[in-house]
C-alpha cells in the first residue's frame, strides 16, 4: 500500500487560493462584493467562509487527528458559523490578509508532515473514516469549489448588463 501523501496540485492550490481570490476580487466595488447572490451569500461571505472553514474544518481537525487516537470529527454548519463568528464588519482586505497569513502558516505545517502523520485517521460523524491526507485534498477541492462560486456570483451580477450579447455567454 502506498504511503499517504498530498498530491502536488493540492498543495499548489491550497497555497495559491488567497492570491487567486485577491486577483479575482481586486477592484470589485463593495456593493458587488456584498450583494447576496447565492442562497443569500455574497462574494465577501464566501471569502469569510473560506477563512472560517480553513481554521475549523482543516487546521483544527488536522491538529486533533495528530494529537488524539481516531478522534470523532463532527460536521459544521457553515451558515451558522458565518453568523456566529462576526465577520460581517470585516473589510475584504482584512479577510484576505488574515486568510493569506493563516494559510501560509498552515502550508508550512502541512509540508512538514510525515507520511505516517498524513495517514493518521479520524472518524467523521457523517463521512466515516478520514485521514489527514483526505483533509488536505478536500481543502484544495473546497477552495476550487468556492473560487468557481465567486466567479459565478460576479458573472450573475454582470450578465444582466450584456444586452444582446447574452447569446455569447453561458448564463448562470
Amino acid at each position: 500500500m502506498a504511503e499517504p501523501r498530498v498530491a502536488s496540485p493540492a498543495i499548489e492550490i491550497i497555497g495559491a487560493t488567497p492570491g487567486a481570490l485577491r486577483a479575482l476580487l481586486s477592484g470589485v466595488p463593495n456593493d458587488a462584493l456584498e450583494a447576496p447572490v447565492d442562497e443569500g451569500w455574497s462574494a465577501k461571505d464566501v471569502v469569510a467562509h473560506l477563512l472560517d472553514a480553513h481554521s475549523v474544518a482543516f487546521t483544527d481537525r488536522i491538529r486533533r487527528i495528530l494529537s488524539a487516537d481516531r478522534p470523532l470529527i463532527k460536521p459544521i454548519d457553515p451558515s451558522a458559523r458565518l453568523q456566529d463568528q462576526g465577520y460581517g464588519p470585516w473589510t475584504l482586505g482584512r479577510l484576505l490578509d488574515t486568510f493569506e497569513r493563516v494559510r501560509n502558516d498552515d502550508l508550512t505545517m502541512l509540508r512538514g508532515l510525515s507520511a505516517e502523520q498524513m495517514g493518521r485517521l479520524a472518524d467523521h460523524a457523517e463521512a466515516g473514516e478520514i485521514s489527514v491526507s483526505d483533509l488536505a485534498h478536500q481543502c484544495a477541492v473546497h477552495d476550487m469549489m468556492h473560487l468557481q462560486q465567486i466567479a459565478r456570483m460576479l458573472q450573475t451580477q454582470l450578465a444582466r448588463h450584456v444586452g444582446n450579447m447574452a447569446r455569447y455567454i453561458d448564463q448562470p
